[in-house]
This record gives structure tokens, C-alpha cells and sequence, in this order.
């Protein structure tokens, strides 16, 4: 194994080489010279090997025709598949960085790219995974270079390759596997939708389906009936109600008054939120009804959740600010309205929100109170409590919905 380096004012370049034995498909095997340089600034070379990528490239001949290959790569990638078929060199690389550049090689919707030899033009083409012989998808080369394995010679055979890649394998749980995959499908990696989601700092995001859907009724822009507030009645503290709190208790007391935990609770089991590792980056972060057949439909949380044994009422305080939406829908994901209304004058700089365990649905219209207040420390200021209500937009019996 030998290290050589080249040095120019602010950075060096040093690399490793190695001859690894790679096993073909029928089972001959051929020597591919490998390298891996390193860049690195001033410094120890320890250092420079933690904060710099690799750029791999090798070196082989043609069983088959005795003529000499070259392949040297982008920063980023390594090959872990050298193989021949008809005559022909394959080769498969993996991208094994966030920072490796996929675009040019068409945002692939996993980290591996598949390239065929053009003896003519003396150039490596990329061709697709489907078209990619069946019989090469066995990794012959080293998954990356370790000199903790090759401190002891720098050859490697084809028993050392399979042997260290296997830990490799598992060490990585999954990501560079010496079965090859094509697709998604096949990429055994644990943390394969954690990859598809967050991996695309390289312009490469746009392959990654969009999350957002103008077209649902609680997206941006989606229009609401307007509705208008009654106000049933109105009680003003002068001076103000404070429910003081401190650093231990915090907001012990408030809670109790402005917030149904067992309530909100039994309103969330009607959903789930999609998480980030989803096998549908397209849904995360929605929530999917629980008893929706089709597992399909689909609801945004927009911080408030109000429900009865039929139906739940997404609120949403951010969409307008001048205004309140409530948007309804059955429990199995049918949209049944969104109305808005007016939020009331607030007095002074006291907010208004609606206080969570007065909310019910009776005989066609929403009930609750509006409370506005403000905080200061741990204590909450009441300065007015309205009781209030809105007629729904449509006769409750229209929608099947029991009250």
C-alpha cells in the first residue's frame, strides 16, 4: 500500500492504492488497481480525512479483450461493482455522501448508479437499473477504503472483499449492500425513507413528491363560507382576572380551565400524522384518518382539534388573522364545511382564542367561549370571557351527522 501526496500553496492532495480481486459472475477473476485521494488543507492528514471527500478511480483490463479500462469518478462516489458482459465493462457506483453531486446523473431515487463501457468512444454511458444485467447485481469491490483492513498489504481477494463488505453491510445498516438493488423496492437500508426525504441537498430535491396540495380544502387560497359570530354573552373583568402560576406549577391552573387533555386525547385517536420515514414522502406530516377504508384522506393540523363520536373540526387561528376557520369533517375523512368567522374586537392588547372544553356541535350550531387574555410569567391575565355562537353552514341532517 503505498500513500503519495502533492502539495500546491493552501491544500495537498494524498491518496492510497490497492489492487482488490474481483470475483466476475462466472466465476473468473480479474486484478482492478484501485486509488482514493484525499484534499486536504495545511494540517495534520489525520484532520484532513475527517473534513474532506474521497475521489475513487481504478484501473483494470478486459478479460475478454485484453484491452486496459479507466474509470475515475466524482467526488463522492465509489464503485463497488466491476463486472463484464458480452465483452462489455459494467460498473455500479454509489454516491456516499449527502453532498454527492446525483444530478448529473438524473436525481436516481436511490444512491446507486449503473454505467456500461463504450469501447468506441472510450467513455462510460450511464444506462438504467431495469437494463442493467440481472447477473452483475453482486457487488466484487471494496465497499470504501479502510486502512484499518489493508494496513497489513495492498491486495485484497476476493474472500477479503465479500468478508469485509458483509461488515460493511451491517455496520451501515443497509446502505451499501453486496446484493445490489435496482429500485426503492429492493434497497434493504433501514433508514431508506429517512433518505428519500431529507438526502437532496443537491439540487435534486424536486424528485421527492411534494408534501403540499393547493387543491385540499385547508391549503392556502381554499375559500370558506363566511359566517357570523353571535354573541350569547359577555362578562368584562375589571380589573382583570390573574391565574397566577410560577416556575414549579407553571400553568397548573390555566390548563385546567383552557384545556381538555382526556378530550384532546380521544380527538386524536380519529388520526395519525405521517411521519418523515414515510413510504410516502408525499403524505408527511398530513394526518390520515384511522377509519377512512381507503387510508387515503387526508387533513393538515392546524394546531386546535375539536370533535364529537362522528365528526372533528380542524381550527385554524393563522390561515387569515383577522378571521377563524373551521373545517369539518367526518371521521372516516369526508369533507363536511369550512366556514370562517370574524375574530371579536379585542380589547386592548388581550387575545382572543377559544377555550377548548366549552366547544360543542348542538342542533345546527357551534357553541363556545372566546376568552381573550394575555400572559405575564408564569401568570394569565383574563380580561373579558364571551359566550358565543355560529350556525353551521348547512342543516346538520344533510350530512348524516348525529348531534
Amino acid at each position: 500500500m503505498a500513500l503519495y501526496a502533492a502539495c500546491i500553496p493552501l491544500q495537498c492532495a494524498a491518496a492510497e492504492r490497492w489492487i482488490d480481486e474481483a470475483l466476475l459472475h462466472d466465476g473468473r477473476a480479474i486484478e482492478v488497481e484501485r486509488s482514493v485521494s484525499f484534499n486536504f488543507g495545511r494540517g495534520e492528514l489525520s484532520d484532513a480525512l475527517r473534513k474532506w471527500p474521497n475521489q475513487y478511480s481504478l484501473t483494470a483490463k478486459n478479460p475478454d479483450t485484453g484491452k486496459t479500462i479507466r474509470w475515475s469518478g466524482e467526488q463522492d462516489f465509489n464503485p463497488i461493482l466491476l463486472d463484464f458482459w458480452g465483452g462489455t465493462a459494467h460498473l455500479v457506483i454509489v454516491a456516499t455522501s449527502v453532498f454527492s453531486d446525483l444530478k448529473q446523473y438524473g436525481c436516481p431515487e436511490i444512491p446507486y448508479v449503473f454505467l456500461r463501457y463504450d469501447e468506441k468512444g472510450r467513455r462510460w454511458l450511464q444506462v438504467a437499473a431495469k437494463e442493467f444485467p440481472p447477473k452483475l447485481l453482486r457487488a466484487n469491490l471494496s465497499f470504501r477504503y479502510d486502512s484499518t483492513y489493508m494496513k497489513d498489504g495492498n491486495r485484497q481477494s476476493k474472500e477479503d472483499i465479500d468478508r469485509r463488505n458483509a461488515l460493511g453491510e451491517r455496520s451501515s445498516s443497509g446502505f451499501t449492500t453486496r446484493a445490489i438493488p435496482t429500485d426503492f423496492a429492493s434497497w434493504q437500508s433501514r433508514y431508506k425513507n429517512q433518505y428519500r426525504v431529507g438526502h437532496y441537498r443537491d439540487g435534486c430535491r424536486h424528485t421527492v413528491p411534494s408534501n403540499e396540495d393547493p387543491s385540499h380544502p385547508q391549503s392556502p387560497g381554499q375559500p370558506s363560507q363566511e359566517g357570523e359570530l353571535e354573541v350569547l354573552e359577555t362578562k368584562i373583568y375589571e380589573p382583570e382576572w390573574i391565574i397566577r402560576g410560577d416556575a414549579e406549577i407553571q400553568f397548573r391552573d390555566w390548563t385546567a380551565i383552557a384545556f381538555d387533555k382526556e378530550r384532546d386525547a380521544k380527538c386524536r385517536s380519529f388520526v395519525r400524522r405521517v411521519g418523515e420515514d414515510s413510504d410516502r414522502p408525499e403524505l408527511r406530516d398530513w394526518l390520515l384518518f384511522v377509519n377512512d377504508p381507503t387510508g387515503n384522506k387526508k387533513a393538515r393540523d392546524s394546531g386546535a382539534l375539536f370533535c364529537n363520536r362522528d365528526a372533528l373540526w380542524f381550527v385554524d387561528f393563522a390561515a387569515d388573522p383577522r378571521r377563524v376557520i373551521f373545517t369539518k369533517f367526518t371521521i372516516s375523512g369526508d369533507l363536511v364545511y369550512r366556514i370562517s368567522f370574524a375574530k371579536p374586537d379585542a380589547p386592548g392588547d388581550y387575545l382572543g382564542h377559544i377555550m377548548q372544553p366549552t366547544f360543542r356541535s348542538e342542533n345546527g350550531f357551534l357553541y363556545f367561549e372566546w376568552w381573550n387574555t394575555n400572559q405575564s410569567g408564569w401568570s394569565r391575565h383574563i380580561k373579558r370571557s364571551m359566550k358565543v355562537r355560529i350556525r353551521e353552514p348547512e342543516p346538520w341532517e344533510k350530512a348524516g351527522i348525529r348531534k
